[in-house]
């Protein structure tokens, strides 16, 4: 997938997710706030590896590695 390809993809799917929001009542301004923290999200995710931690049996756990 090139990359104008996969930022098509990504406001496709913003797009169907503000159109979703809006329709469930929220504001323009909050379906905006609803992508910011999506944002946020996928930056946490390059910088952290989380992963499932299969040594802690006793309960389902998870780990982050890096910053």
């Amino acid at each position: 997938m090139t990359a104008q390809e996969r930022e098509k993809e990504i406001t496709e799917l913003y797009s169907e997710l503000h159109d979703f929001l809006k329709g469930k009542g929220l504001t323009g301004f909050d379906c905006m706030r609803v992508k910011r923290t999506l944002g946020r999200i996928k930056e946490l995710d390059k910088e952290r590896n989380i992963y499932y931690n299969n040594e802690w049996k006793d309960y389902e756990g998870y780990s982050i590695q890096g910053k």
